[in-house]
């Protein structure tokens, strides 16, 4: 493999992670670990998904994302 098709192929595989997190944030956010909510109890939610987003916990309190 030459030089230079390395750095197409990095390119790609860079291109590929960004649309992949750009149309699935939620994966990105669970592989990271990252809250996405604090809920009215005052815990935390790590939900990929805004729909029924501590549901059990008196509802969201604030949104960390936007993308979620």
């Amino acid at each position: 493999m030459t030089e230079d098709s390395k750095l197409i192929l990095c390119i790609a595989l860079i291109v590929v992670a960004i649309i992949l997190v750009a149309r699935f944030p939620g994966v990105l956010v669970a592989l990271l670990g990252t809250a996405t909510a604090r809920c009215r109890d005052g815990s935390l939610s790590y939900s990929a998904h805004r729909c029924g987003t501590c549901s059990h916990r008196g509802g969201v309190d604030q949104w960390f994302t936007a993308s979620v």
